[in-house]
């Protein structure tokens, strides 16, 4: 079947009239990734790796969020602080990986959702930690609301905070390098 495929594809390359030295360069870079198609599937290689590269938040308080972000990240710094020509700043704060965009609010806020209502929009943001009980202890010395739920899990540590915005954020920490266990919902939180 590979063969087949392949000659079909060659032979819609071979139909492509755009000069020599074009069709030439054409037919390379086809014939690259047709091999690295076909190198995927013998290989078994059929997803990419997602992950989140950053979020992008608007709020009242923009140093206010900086200052709750590096607290609960102390290695989060401030990749690019800047102002647009309406006047409105934003900041990159986080890694070189990862990071939170904010965007300074132009409008006021209008009723505020309840978390965890049922209506539609973002719960809580997570993060993957080393050290639960690190972030609990700074943010909660730092003024910050903890509103974890209960729970105790074998295999992870879980801690929730608000920020002064009223976002919720998770930080939760894994106990195992079992990824079955790390995922575990069958194991009742107490």
């Amino acid at each position: 079947m590979n063969k087949r495929v392949f000659a079909k594809l060659k032979s819609l390359s071979a139909g492509v009239n755009i000069g020599w030295v074009r069709c030439f360069t054409f037919r390379i870079c086809f014939g690259f990734l047709i091999g690295v198609f076909f190198y995927c599937i013998e290989f078994g290689v059929t997803e990419m790796t997602a992950r989140l590269e950053h979020v992008n938040l608007c709020v009242r308080d923009v140093d206010g969020m900086i200052r709750f972000l590096q607290t609960a990240f102390p290695e989060f710094r401030i990749r690019r602080d800047a102002t647009d020509p309406d006047g409105t700043r934003w900041v990159h704060v986080g890694t070189d990986e990862t990071y939170v965009m904010l965007n300074q609010a132009t409008e006021e806020e209008g009723e505020r959702r309840e978390l965890y209502g049922g209506v539609p929009g973002v719960n809580h943001f997570a993060y993957e930690v080393d050290d639960a009980e690190g972030v609990r202890d700074r943010l909660a010395a730092a003024g910050y609301r903890d509103s974890t739920v209960r729970n105790v899990h074998p295999y992870r540590k879980r801690v929730y905070f608000n920020d002064a915005e009223g976002n919720d954020w998770e930080f939760v920490e894994y106990l195992t390098e079992d990824r079955e266990k790390r995922h575990d919902y069958e194991i009742p939180d107490k």
